[in-house]
């Protein structure tokens, strides 16, 4: 990324578990340093991603798949 760097789109990238290059790692962990702020809203992020990845998927049944073609 350039010194541009939407840190908005790096934090999710981060969340999503993608990989950050070495100037994105930086960046964001700068903007973290100086905005506890987003800190803590980046891990209350990742706890309802882990909450929600802890859910059972849904089953499929005949009965609720009918209401999709009716």
């Amino acid at each position: 990324m350039t010194p541009e760097t939407d840190i908005d789109l790096v934090m999710l990238k981060a969340l999503d578990g993608e990989a950050l290059d070495a100037f994105e790692r930086a960046a964001l962990e700068t903007h973290l340093d100086a905005h506890p702020e987003d800190r803590a809203m980046l891990a209350r992020m990742a706890a309802v991603d882990r909450a929600f990845a802890a859910l059972p998927l849904p089953v499929a049944t005949a009965v609720n798949l009918a209401a999709f073609f009716v």
